[in-house]
């Protein structure tokens, strides 16, 4: 998932931009689609790769995304 390092930040080894991981609480789909892409835009004017979602659930509150975000290198 990850690659080398550029001056400390983790960078994706396809891009060569940072990776950024967005956790997101999926239950209101209109409200998510219309900020996914506004982040998206703004993650990669800022030079972050497109971004990783990974979407709570009932018995997944975010805990377990956050870790994976950290463990992908976010």
């Amino acid at each position: 998932m990850t690659g080398g390092t550029d001056g400390g930040t983790r960078a994706t080894m396809r891009t060569g931009r940072p990776l950024a991981c967005v956790v997101v609480n999926p239950s209101k789909p209109r409200a998510t689609a219309a900020v996914r892409s506004r982040l998206e835009d703004e993650l990669y004017e800022a030079g972050y790769a497109r971004p990783v979602w990974l979407e709570t659930s009932v018995s997944e509150p975010g805990t377990m995304q956050a870790r994976l975000a950290l463990a992908a290198g976010a």
